[in-house]
């Protein structure tokens, strides 16, 4: 390795791995295939050329990388009470770029803030590119081409993207404020436009990420006008008490919400047909109660030549779609109701609309989706965001505590899953079957309390090494990817694990090489 590392000078090097990063930020919105290079070269050369007494160094002094190092032998000695060992070493490679990025950082981190400049630039610039791309191929597609806007991303997971989409805010923000140039209004521009392609991303993860921003911002402002600590408590127990009133009103809401009256018959006089054995909602009304079949099926006839016995385009029958759709209205399923259905809507529900949240686009379509689903109750999970949700983290609370101390192992934890599923004779189709989608709890079942400890270790150990300089800046992305844990297996993906990675351990790398040349900076001063 001394040979390798004394072909080329220190500076040279430092050179190549400053190209190597700026291409993996390029990449990492774009390619799996470049981040997938990107980080075997990166692993590579600073394998080579690092020499030993860094890795000491570093080793010793570092707490997140000794944290980082001791999950990754974890990982491999859990392979020992692993029954899978095969599927083991395939999760601990799929996982493996996330470890050799940070320690690359680690070991080999940029100390010169136009450095880390050039590598932002270059990653906001990459994310701006793919937004753009992306709205072009919306804007540019047939009308109903995009069923579903998550589709929307084309070179990542949607879920990643929208990450990356909120750190680019993040970054276009920290530009805004620090740059002194009228080039600073550009950034202002691209905040617009990145906050545009949120909106109609309709991605979860997203308007989470955005809402996070918003806490650490409002919270920042209220600490420095609330610095007295008695003032700042009194105003963290207001907010808790607020979020906790929300919580109350949230439960009336729904206990109101899941009252229903049954009627008896229609203006016609014919009988309704209702089924209280489950609820499922539509735009906040009840869709399975008070339906007259005949007199739908007649009305219809007389305003669509299209039979209510054939499917449409979502696979349903078109006469769940009418009555599904009449129910977002708030009609009754009867001839009536059909009457009051305007031209538009009789169109709509001829192009497969079912809703008239179809017509409704961003958070608000998402959030009144997300509305319908809790209030639902008895209802087949599959298709449902937050139903599936509920199923994952009641099967891995359950995991959780029976693999408390070790750990299901790397190879283990899907098995135990579906087993559990089948145990439970959960009503998920197999292809359903997933993990919690919640970071923490996932490694605490594959881990134990053991790696989930160091995990934490980990996390906190990373804000204490972030840069003083940037602090509230930095501490805003890294919260953004740990917020992301509480909702996704973020790091249990090649995107999302290089992602998080190379954030995590270009600003964790940064902030200790500074304070260990300040270090021996005063060292010096204190031997002259």
């Amino acid at each position: 390795m001394n040979v390798i590392r004394k072909l080329l000078s220190e500076r040279v090097w430092n050179t190549i791995l400053l190209i190597l990063t700026i291409g993996l930020a390029v990449c990492i919105p774009l390619t799996k295939t470049g981040v997938t290079v990107g980080t075997i070269a990166l692993g590579v050369i600073t394998l080579l050329i690092t020499p030993l007494s860094r890795w000491k160094t570093v080793f010793l002094q570092k707490k997140s990388f000794l944290a980082l190092f001791l999950l990754f032998a974890w990982s491999f000695l859990s392979l020992a009470w692993s029954h899978n060992s095969a599927d083991g070493f395939r999760f601990i490679n799929l996982v493996l770029p996330f470890f050799i990025l940070f320690f690359v950082f680690s070991l080999r981190p940029f100390a010169e803030e136009k450095h880390l400049k050039w590598i932002l630039n270059a990653f906001l610039i990459s994310v701006t590119y793919a937004a753009f791309h992306n709205l072009r191929r919306y804007y540019q597609a047939p009308e109903g081409t995009f069923t579903d806007m998550r589709e929307l991303s084309v070179f990542v997971s949607h879920i990643r993207f929208a990450l990356m989409i909120t750190i680019s805010i993040v970054i276009c923000g920290w530009k805004f404020k620090n740059s002194v140039t009228f080039f600073r209004w550009f950034y202002l521009l691209l905040i617009v436009f990145l906050l545009y392609y949120t909106f109609i991303s309709e991605v979860i993860t997203g308007y989470l990420s955005l809402f996070f921003i918003v806490l650490m911002v409002a919270g920042r402002w209220i600490f420095d006008r609330f610095q007295r600590k008695r003032n700042f408590y009194f105003l963290c127990g207001f907010v808790v008490l607020l979020f906790a009133g929300m919580l109350f009103g949230w439960s009336k809401y729904v206990e109101h919400k899941r009252h229903y009256t049954l009627l008896t018959k229609t203006a016609q006089g014919n009988y309704y047909w209702s089924d209280t054995t489950q609820l499922f909602f539509e735009n906040g009304n009840i869709t399975n109660i008070n339906i007259q079949f005949q007199e739908l099926k007649k009305a219809w006839a007389k305003r669509s030549s299209i039979s209510l016995d054939t499917p449409a385009q979502n696979g349903q029958k078109y006469l769940w779609n009418l009555i599904r759709y009449m129910t977002s209205k708030g009609l009754t399923k009867d001839a009536e109701g059909v009457q009051q259905l305007t031209d538009s809507d009789v169109e709509a529900i001829e192009n497969g609309k079912f809703t008239t949240l179809d017509v409704t686009q961003g958070p608000k379509f998402r959030l009144l989706q997300m509305r319908d689903e809790l209030l639902s109750t008895g209802i087949d999970p599959n298709g449902y965001t937050m139903k599936q949700r509920e199923e994952y983290w009641s099967a891995g609370w359950h995991l959780f505590l029976q693999h408390f101390w070790k750990g299901t192992g790397s190879g283990d934890l899907m098995p135990d899953f579906r087993q559990y599923y089948a145990q439970t004779h959960s009503r998920l189709t197999l292809e359903n079957q997933r993990k919690t989608h919640l970071q923490f709890l996932t490694f605490g079942i594959r881990w134990g309390v053991v790696g989930l400890g160091l995990f934490v270790i980990f996390l906190v150990s990373i804000f204490k090494e972030i840069p003083r300089k940037s602090y509230y800046f930095v501490a805003i992305i890294i919260g953004i990817l740990i917020f992301s844990f509480l909702n996704e297996d973020t790091i249990e993906t090649l995107t999302g694990g290089v992602l998080c990675a190379f954030f995590m351990g270009l600003f964790s790398g940064f902030g200790f090489q500074r304070l260990d040349q300040e270090n021996r900076l005063d060292e010096q001063d204190e031997r002259e």
